[in-house]
């Protein structure tokens, strides 16, 4: 009798548990830059330049449809730039989805609404494998394409 109690409570306990958490994929951000040339000759060699990495974040844990926002210092701005994750299982139908935002704040503050540039990108749970979120901005008059990298490194 008591083997039967305690084996019902623990299928209930371990269904609820998979039913509130959801499975996620590990990730690990990357932040780049690239000076940009103010005239329009020298654009198309952009291919040949270095990129510059300034920022990276690591995630190996459940985001339960909270915001996740990471801030970091542009390189010789006074800008930061804010990196914005969001997790969310109404966007996509049956999958899940991962929300990525880009953009720029003079402070540790979040406003896509003042920033001289935003650019976002969505990629489902069971497709995720790498994703980037490009956008071209001028901060202290140093043009600058500027890209968000995430890959899952387990796959």
């Amino acid at each position: 009798m008591h083997c039967r109690l305690i084996l019902i409570i623990l299928i209930l306990v371990t269904g609820v548990f998979d039913v509130l958490g959801q499975e996620k994929p590990d990730f690990i951000c990357g932040l780049y830059n690239i000076d940009l040339p103010h005239g329009s000759t020298e654009d198309n060699n952009i291919d040949r330049k270095p990129f510059h990495k300034f920022g990276e974040y690591k995630n190996y844990g459940s985001m339960e449809e909270e915001r996740i926002n990471k801030y970091f210092k542009v390189p010789k701005t006074r800008w930061y730039a804010v990196m914005s994750m969001f997790t969310s299982d109404e966007s996509l139908p049956e999958r899940g989805s991962l929300n990525w935002e880009l953009s720029f704040s003079r402070k540790r503050r979040r406003s896509i609404l003042t920033s001289p540039a935003y650019a976002a990108s969505e990629s489902t749970f069971n497709t995720f494998d790498i994703n980037r979120v490009y956008t071209i901005v001028k901060l202290d008059g140093r043009r600058m394409l500027v890209i968000l990298q995430c890959a899952a490194p387990n796959k």
